[in-house]
This record gives C-alpha cells, structure tokens and sequence, in this order.
C-alpha cells in the first residue's frame, strides 16, 4: 500500500532508443526510433507511475503517455526541457483503458532505459475536488532575458555567458524563473512577519491578482495573468488579504485567437541542366496580416 491507496499492478520495461539502437530491441519502432510499452489499466486503477534510469547516465529521453494507441491523445509527459532529465513522473488514468507508454530519444547516440512503474486503486471517498488539477497556461510574467543565477562551477552551461563568477552566471529563457520565485519568497516573507501563513495557492493567488496586463502583445497564453507587481502583491500580504481564485484576470488578448491562412506554390520546371533556374510562385490567403517564411526543400 502507498499512503492508503492498493498497489494493482508494478513491473519494468527495458530497451534501447536512438539512432545507433538495434532495431531487433523488443518494442523499438524503427520508423520513429522510440520504445514503445502497452499497459491496460486494471479495472480499478487510477493513477500510474513511472520511474525512470538511463545508460549513459545524463543522456536525454521524452517519456510520453498515450491514451488508446500509439499516436493517442498524450495525457502525461516528462523529460521535454533538455537542460535535465526527469527521473520520476505520475498521472492519472482511467481503469479499463488501454495505454502506450513512449520513450523517445532526444540526442543521436543510443541510450538503455529502465522504466519501472506501478499503478495504484482510486482511495475510497477520495473528494474530487481536491485531485490533481492541471493549468495549461503560464501564471505571470518576469524578467527572463540573461538572468544571472547560481550555477556550478564545472556545469556545461556555464559557458553560456562570460565566465566571470565562479558560482553563478546568466542565462535565458523560461528555466531561469528567478524573478517569480523570488516575488514569491517576498510574499511569504511579508505574510510570516505579520503573522500570516499563507497557503501556496494563496501565494500564486495574490501573484496573480496583483499582476498588470502592460503590453499589447500580452495574451493569456504567453504571460498569463500579466507582468508581476511585487509591491502590491506584498501589501496585499502584510495586510493577509490573500486572492482568491475568481480575482484573477487573465491578460486581453489583442492578438486574434484563431488564423485561417491558405496558399499554394508552385514552379515552372522539374528537371533542370547546367545555368538553368527555377522559379517558384507562392500564393497566401490570410484573414490577418501575417508574416510568410518559406524554406527552400533540401531536396
């Protein structure tokens, strides 16, 4: 048992996956290069985890879980960033259903994996509010541009920027979440020296609520509820007035939110001697004003 909930089904799931992979590895697709593990959910089963180990150690694979078939709906993910690989991954199923589990390599070397699952029954009178729920958006917005954050001496990111501080150094993009974490570290701050303790939904609440919608380009599925204002989201803590779910406003998206582009090419030629050039017509259709890059075929 694992904290009150029936262990229904474990085992482990081995193979090979990348380029130089044997393609006789049980359960290797040689069209995709990936492994692929069915797993019928027993009838009582409501979540699944996985636990994985790879050879060499710190090589890079996409563990992906398929609802119904190979190229099913993909309910659960982990090893998509490629700056570290996820060791451990858990979701919900649903009993009864027929699940593929895909490790998908991301480096051109083959890489051994273990995988190593087991699946748990549904806890009785489990209220289903207080389930794992999932925010497909971003919360707010901060600075990610060269953030300057701790960092090992010896990593291989440290070459990244300029190598200057032994510990630390820059780097972009949305693995450098320092200045959200750190309003974060403010809010809380504030809250325990007024003697709050706030929740950490209460935290991301009052984040949210208190961030500003201050570019036209913002939208909610790039920035979420808007750029951070850690001044008002800490007086909201020292105050303990904490947001709840419905003051939160999503940035207005100036920007349409669907874009019905057609087009058509075509060339005056296919078979071409010494000197000779082709030339290729586009033609766009676009209900928007919309920007067209065209890459030439390497073939």
């Amino acid at each position: 048992m694992t904290y009150g909930q029936y262990v229904v089904d474990v085992g482990t799931w081995e193979g090979t996956v990348g380029p130089a992979a044997d393609n006789g590895t049980t359960g290797t697709d040689v069209s995709t290069e990936s492994g692929f593990h069915e797993w019928y959910a027993p009838p009582n089963a409501d979540a699944l985890e996985l636990t994985l180990d790879v050879t060499p150690d710190g090589e890079q694979v996409r563990v992906s879980v398929h609802e119904g078939s190979r190229d099913g709906t993909v309910v659960a993910q982990m090893g998509e960033e490629p700056v570290h690989q996820h060791r451990t991954l858990t979701t919900d199923v649903d009993g009864g259903t027929t699940y593929w589990v895909e490790v998908e390599p991301m480096v051109s070397v083959a890489v051994d994996y273990t995988l190593e699952y087991e699946s748990h029954e549904k806890i009785r009178g489990e209220p289903e509010k207080q389930r794992p729920v999932g925010l497909y958006r971003p919360a707010v917005g901060t600075p990610g541009d060269m953030v300057m954050s701790t960092l090992g001496s010896t990593d291989p990111l440290d070459a990244y920027g300029a190598d200057t501080e032994a510990y630390y150094g820059p780097m972009s993009g949305t693995s450098m979440a320092c200045p959200a974490a750190g309003v974060c570290v403010l809010v809380l701050d504030a809250a325990h020296k007024n003697g709050y303790d706030p929740s950490p939904i209460e935290v991301i609440n009052t984040v949210e609520a208190t961030a500003r919608d201050v570019h036209t380009v913002y939208t909610p599925w790039n920035v979420g509820a808007g750029f951070v204002d850690a001044e008002a989201a800490v007086m909201r803590a020292e105050a303990g007035d904490f947001a709840k779910f419905g003051e939160t406003t999503l940035a207005n998206p100036d920007t349409p939110t669907s874009l019905s582009v057609t087009g058509s090419r075509a060339d005056d030629g296919s078979a071409f001697i010494g000197g000779q050039t082709n030339r290729v017509d586009l033609t766009i259709a676009a209900d928007e004003s919309v920007r067209v890059r065209d890459r030439i075929p390497s073939e």
